[in-house]
């Protein structure tokens, strides 16, 4: 039967009524890979005339310099192999037209005749109009189908510490530079991110955005979808290391992330008509000046779909006074649902809050609670204005206050707040399981 059907295909083929698969080519770039010049313009030029579905093969160990983007725009099916190779940039990027670098290397503009900064421009403290400039080692706009694997990103951003308080930490966090980050994505659907060292960020590791919306109210917009990050590193990130600013089906899984000016995930959603989801499993984190996950949605109509956060591990305490985990906001819209278990977090003001949610559960974590950092609170799990569900078989340590339900209608039993025992707290569960 199977003979017959090939034969049947064969014919089909033969007289141009099926169209044969085409094979994907791997294809190598025809650029300096020994860092000895900026291949950002070559490399873009070249990328124009490679057919979608095809593998981009670089160098074995080789080393790409870039002080631009890599820019991949409307493009499908595209695998970059990145073979050991390094993609970096050697100092900040080219100002933009008009513009001039001053002494601390911000790009400045001069100011409009009525004295003011130009749109788009920031005024510094010393009265300068800085310029930000978008800059990422990778740049994926619309399209999808894109598969990164074995290549280092590496950015200008060698602060050996970021997470110190200010004025120290701006040294790392530095608002003018966002938008130099190491990968972004804008509105693509389907992006495999996987064995990538990003490195020395002034702004996020992974940026995933949208793009096209045609108000303020976001609308229009084409939402990015289906991105994992996996198996990664990030080491040293001005900003966050993963950010959703609206996003469907972002998956962070089995990374390990130190060095970051404030949080380790951040899902901030900016606009009234889009939507985020999360699912953060299995990353270990340190020497975050924040929390590890923290999720805002924004206005209604704004949605939040399921967050699940399960079995990540905070190796050490911030000195920000902040929750491990932070989800959700009560003067924001809801999420549908949030999922917290199996993590192990160290904190300085408690573990995990979550806050207007239709239904949330916080489950076998480890929160522990360094009150050597003076903070104003120390608490285990907070919920505010969640409809249903339950805190259970959590470990809370060296909190004041284990629990602190507000306007919520949840179950909130075997708990404990010592190493090892019972779990009793604040009651035993009337059921052994749940």
């Amino acid at each position: 039967m199977r003979r017959a059907i090939s034969l049947i295909t064969i014919a089909l083929v033969l007289i141009g009524l099926v169209t044969p698969p085409a094979s994907a080519a791997v294809v190598t770039p025809p650029v300096a890979s020994d860092c000895s010049t900026d291949v950002t313009s070559a490399f873009n030029s070249w990328l124009a005339g490679v057919p979608d579905g095809s593998t981009i093969s670089l160098a074995a160990n080789g080393c790409y310099l870039s002080n631009g983007t890599f820019l991949f725009v409307g493009r499908r099916n595209l695998t970059i192999l990145g073979n050991g190779a390094t993609i970096k940039a050697s100092g900040a990027p080219a100002c933009p037209p008009g513009a001039t670098r001053n002494a601390k290397g911000y790009c400045v503009v001069p100011n409009k005749p009525d004295g003011s900064c130009p749109t788009d421009t920031t005024r510094t403290g010393t009265g300068e109009c800085v310029q930000k400039v978008s800059r990422q080692q990778l740049r994926f706009v619309r399209g999808g189908g894109f598969v990164v694997r074995n290549v280092t990103l590496q950015g200008s951003n060698f602060t050996p510490d970021c997470a110190v308080p200010p004025p120290a930490q701006y040294s790392c966090y530095d608002a003018l530079r966002e938008g130099d980050g190491n990968l972004h994505v804008f509105g693509s659907d389907g992006v495999l991110i996987d064995n990538v060292r990003f490195k020395n960020a002034w702004d996020d590791a992974v940026t995933v955005a949208p793009i096209d919306a045609r108000d303020g109210d976001g609308t229009g917009a084409l939402i990015p979808r289906n991105v994992t990050v996996q198996n990664s590193t990030v080491d040293t990130a001005g900003r966050h290391a993963f950010t959703c600013i609206g996003c469907r089906d972002f998956v962070i899984r089995d990374n390990t992330v130190t060095n970051v000016g404030y949080w380790g995930v951040d899902v901030e959603i900016s606009a009234k008509t889009w939507t985020g989801d999360l699912v953060l499993e299995r990353n270990r984190f340190s020497n975050i000046y924040a929390g590890v996950v923290v999720v805002t949605p924004n206005l209604p109509p704004s949605t939040l779909g399921q967050i699940v956060v399960r079995d990540n591990v905070r190796t050490d305490a911030p000195v920000f006074c902040m929750f491990g985990i932070v989800i959700g906001r009560d003067d924001r819209s809801a999420a549908s649902g949030v999922t917290v278990t199996g993590n192990r977090i160290r904190a300085v003001a408690g573990g995990a809050v979550v806050r207007h949610a239709l239904e949330a559960k916080v489950a076998d974590n480890t929160f522990e609670v360094d009150r050597s950092v003076p903070c104003a609170v120390a608490k285990g799990v907070v919920f505010s204005k969640v409809s249903s569900g339950s805190v259970i078989g959590n470990t809370i340590l060296n909190t004041n206050q284990p629990f602190e339900i507000v306007t919520s209608n949840v179950t909130v039993c075997g708990n404990r707040t010592t190493p090892t025992g019972a779990f009793t707290q604040p009651v035993p569960c009337s059921e052994p399981s749940y």
